[in-house]
């Protein structure tokens, strides 16, 4: 039986300190049940508005036995079921479009397993993961923050079937996740997409014979390399150059090659520009790659 974490279990930092909630072994799965990036505050009968942002709770940590630092953890998410309602946000100069919003503002929307309703409009639900990572190589990281131990990448790949593959830093990996969306449009560009709740069931595996250096996701018979930086265009050479490493060192391309190649059918992206790192992403065809782990 998949034993289940409770959202009483979260963190705001992703860390070495946070002591472990749950250990398990090496091809097993869990379910965690979570927070929305609000602490669910908005459906509670008082609301410290003032408080709420910046949250961004996430479950976890687990221990994964056997992770030690330098293996690669991959992350296969099984399903994620999201609660009946989901809320969306906005605050005066707060994202892309702050300038337009005049006062605090926020909508409850209605949800079924298939749909999301706002007011006439009838959106088909993409559920995905925001926050999801482990502890990082140095001090403890905002949950609010992406970086190369994954963190708030707000990224759509990151759903049900899709695959993450994530550095370890620490012994026992720390994983933990949270801030699931109903609905998110890259780049989130209103500083909030459909923030949700709900359960996510993934299975954990360690790679010892693979080693990366940020995120990777494969999803869609595709392989996206992630990148997170306070610069745009530090992120885009971050994705372009790891693709690179990874043709080169695991698929046997000459660096000249791969640069041909990504340049040809490399499709850019970005993930979100609204926190304090933004996160882009970087997608080659799956079927380009002949000696990958990633099938």
């Amino acid at each position: 039986m998949i034993q289940t974490i409770s959202s009483k279990n979260i963190i705001t930092k992703m860390g070495k300190e946070n002591k472990p909630v749950f250990f398990l072994e090496s091809g097993e799965s869990v379910k965690l049940e979570t927070l929305d990036c609000f602490g669910n505050r908005f459906y509670t009968e008082t609301k410290d508005f003032d408080k709420i942002r910046g949250y961004n709770p996430a479950t976890g940590p687990i221990f994964v036995n056997d992770a030690k630092a330098g293996d690669t953890l991959k992350v296969t998410i099984e399903k994620i079921e999201l609660a009946e309602k989901a809320v969306i946000e906005f605050r005066y100069k707060s994202g892309i479009l702050g300038e337009r919003v005049e006062e605090f503002d926020y909508k409850i929307i209605k949800m079924d397993t298939e749909c999301a309703y706002l007011d006439d409009l009838k959106l088909p639900l993409k559920p995905m993961i925001g926050v999801i990572g482990v502890a990082p190589s140095g001090e403890a990281i905002s949950t609010v923050v992406p970086d190369s131990h994954g963190g708030n990448m707000d990224c759509n790949e990151i759903k049900e079937n899709s695959v993450l593959y994530l550095p370890i830093y620490q012994d026992g990996a720390l994983l933990s996740l949270g801030d699931l969306h109903g609905l998110m449009g890259d780049g989130e560009v209103g500083n909030c997409g459909l923030e949700a709740y709900g359960t996510v069931q993934i299975k954990i595996q360690v790679l010892k014979n693979f080693k990366i250096t940020n995120p990777l996701v494969v999803a869609d018979d595709k392989l996206f390399a992630l990148g997170s930086d306070e610069s745009l265009d530090e992120a885009i050479k971050m994705v372009s150059n790891d693709l690179v490493d990874l043709l080169v060192k695991y698929e046997r391309f000459k660096a000249i090659d791969a640069i041909r190649l990504i340049s040809m059918i490399g499709d850019l992206g970005i993930c979100q520009v609204v926190n304090p790192k933004k996160t882009v992403k970087m997608s080659l065809s799956l079927s380009i790659l002949k000696n990958h782990v990633f099938k």
